[in-house]
């Protein structure tokens, strides 16, 4: 199979299994409230590329994976279900943890020799976002009292240092 044949068919998969996953997290797997919630509806937006993806539309590649950019934040927003999807587990304060993001293959971009990225971190503050006060309980029912701050850090060295590794495709 030739290697463009072979991503445009791992989109098609990929966008298909992330429509199945987002339905499965919000009404079995890690419902925000039991029996799920309206944000099942979250898929909605993830139907409109597929007929430009199946059909391998460059232009829907392209701003497709903007798109799927906000499904990827909402998994670090939900980082408390990094070990298991029924038991949340908090992270504690000072420690540092490793939290892989694998299967994003539908997420694309040809950059350029020379170019610089930019890994840009920062927490949610939107009508759009269930906000997380940090009290460690669930995240449906927390309110604004007894609130708490989150202190996220960033190691530049030592045994420690942040990473962020991109796959190389030719």
């Amino acid at each position: 199979m030739r290697p463009l044949a072979a991503a445009h068919y791992a989109a098609i998969v990929s966008l298909i299994l992330i429509i199945f996953l987002a339905l499965a997290w919000e009404l079995w797997l890690a419902p925000l409230r039991p029996g799920g919630s309206l944000l099942v509806l979250k898929v909605l937006p993830l139907l409109i590329p597929l007929t430009g993806i199946l059909r391998g539309r460059v232009y829907t590649y392209q701003w497709a994976s903007m798109l799927i950019l906000a499904y990827f934040a909402e998994g670090i927003v939900r980082a408390r279900y990094r070990e298991s999807l029924s038991r949340p587990k908090l992270m504690e304060p000072g420690k540092t943890y490793l939290v892989p993001f694998h299967n994003f293959t539908f997420i694309s971009r040809t950059i350029e020799k020379g170019s610089r990225l930019r890994l840009l971190l920062s927490s949610p503050n939107s009508m759009n976002v269930e906000k997380n006060y940090g009290t460690g309980g669930v995240v449906a029912q927390e309110t604004g009292k007894g609130a708490k701050p989150a202190h996220v850090k960033i190691y530049h060295a030592g045994d420690k240092a942040s990473v962020l590794k991109m796959p190389i495709m030719k």
